[in-house]
């Protein structure tokens, strides 16, 4: 009994790792489940405004309204290792593959800067606008259309993507001084564009490798009043927008 157990089990092992025939087309019809490491390469760019309202005395004067919308336009270039898994289903009819397929990786994309400019409007005395982002993973949804060639499969896919973005800024002085921050958190629903190439390996095994942008729009924060002086009326407008370029190396096992 023993000996039928072992020989059922080694039967098994060689199907997952039998070659692929070389003679054959490769069958990418089923479902697959596989994991993927790779680099994500982000591009945030925040933008702040101050405006005066109609609410108490302004604070700032027209040069300062200028010099800090040009000190609030920045570019944020975060990056990061990543790794995550995915899920899906194919079907191959002829050379023509069609699936959909379900994603999520860890991202880490993180980045801050800080812009320090003199008031013209007051000569020894300066001002600070600090800004950061922050995304911590992302999953996604995407049907894929690809082309079999042998053990080969090119394919292109789209779809949506999701993620919590995090957008911090803070403005300081020396004048007074004057203090404000804002904070912004919110669950974004993005697009995603991208092709890849995978390989089999095995009946069971694929490799891949795969390129994606995902645009994940604008998070906002208006009518942020200055705490510091007190009574004052003026107001930050803030905006930042997260595109996100990565690269995945995969492996996929098919059942």
């Amino acid at each position: 009994m023993k000996k039928i157990f072992f020989a059922m089990i080694l039967v098994m092992i060689g199907s997952f790792l039998a070659p692929v025939s070389q003679a054959a087309e490769y069958d990418w019809t089923g479902p697959y489940v596989g994991a993927s490491i790779g680099g994500a390469f982000g591009r945030s760019d925040p933008h702040t405004i101050v405006r005066s309202t109609s609410r108490g005395a302004n604070y700032f004067i027209t040069t300062d309204f200028n010099q800090i919308d040009d000190a609030g336009t920045a570019r944020l270039s975060p990056s990061s290792f990543i790794s995550g898994g995915q899920a899906g289903f194919n079907y191959q009819t002829r050379k023509l593959v069609v699936g959909l397929e379900t994603g999520f990786e860890n991202l880490g994309l993180n980045r801050a800067n800080s812009a320090t400019q003199e008031y013209l409007s007051a000569p020894g005395t300066t001002f600070t606008l600090e800004h950061s982002i922050r995304a911590d993973w992302f999953c996604s949804v995407r049907p894929r259309v690809g082309w079999a060639i042998g053990k080969w499969l090119a394919y292109g896919t789209t779809g949506i993507a999701i993620s919590r973005l995090k957008f911090n800024e803070q403005f300081s002085d020396t004048f007074t001084p004057a203090y404000e921050s804002s904070s912004s958190s919110k669950t974004k629903i993005g697009w995603i564009i991208g092709a890849g190439a995978e390989y089999a390996l095995t009946t069971h095994w694929t490799v891949r490798t795969e390129y994606l942008f995902t645009n994940f729009g604008h998070l906002s924060n208006t009518n942020s009043p200055l705490v510091l002086p007190a009574g004052q009326g003026d107001e930050f407008d803030h905006s930042i927008d997260m595109n996100v370029h990565s690269i995945h190396l995969g492996i996929n096992f098919r059942f």
